[in-house]
């Protein structure tokens, strides 16, 4: 699966193990050209605001459809069409090139910079939407993570975005909590004792 729309839209980083520490990693010069360079988009002559504000613009809007279609709703239609301005905002041309053993055909964009970027991620965000299964998409349990996955277990269930560190995390908080608890609800001895002892 084409992860591009997730990589953006956790962008906006948020310290999972809950010291308030946070990042919008678009702000981060160094990350955005890793991001750009990484996927592969097309960013010729942007300058570097620009390309963040569109960025932050996008990932806003990924967002509001996501977080309505987590609580079972329909997208609002002005988002949708914003969407559709972002895919139509650069075309696409088929191209043949050489493959191993032949040939393969391969769409490139007409356009070329901000809003041929734009466009790849907004398209493989609306490929997860009309082809993969938008009940799938979820939020990190861990109320101080906030990272978007795409749930891909068999049974739906995943919870956390990496059982591994938030999952753990969010096991391990539970059982202090309940042996902090159970701690409070237990008579402490030293206090039977001396009500014993004045008896």
């Amino acid at each position: 699966m084409d992860n591009l729309w997730l990589d953006l839209l956790n962008s906006d980083y948020h310290d999972h193990r809950g010291r308030g520490r946070s990042e919008d990693r678009l702000e981060n010069q160094k990350w955005l050209a890793s991001f750009l360079a990484r996927w592969d988009l097309p960013h010729r002559e942007v300058q570097a605001e620009d390309t963040r504000k569109a960025l932050q613009g996008l990932r806003s809007l990924l967002l509001r459809i996501m977080t309505s279609l987590r609580a079972g709703e329909r997208p609002r239609a002005k988002d949708i069409d914003v969407l559709n301005g972002h895919l139509s905002a650069a075309p696409l041309f088929r191209c043949v090139e050489r493959d191993e053993g032949g040939f393969k055909v391969s769409l490139r964009a007409v356009e070329s910079g901000l809003p041929a970027a734009l466009a790849e991620i907004a398209g493989s965000f609306a490929e997860v939407l009309a082809d993969g299964d938008p009940n799938r998409i979820k939020l990190c349990d861990n109320p101080d993570c906030r990272w978007v996955f795409y749930d891909q277990s068999k049974s739906r269930t995943r919870r956390w975005c990496d059982g591994g560190s938030c999952g753990n995390l969010l096991k391990v908080r539970r059982f202090r909590e309940r042996k902090t608890r159970r701690a409070a609800e237990q008579p402490h001895s030293n206090d039977a004792d001396s009500a014993g002892g004045e008896a």
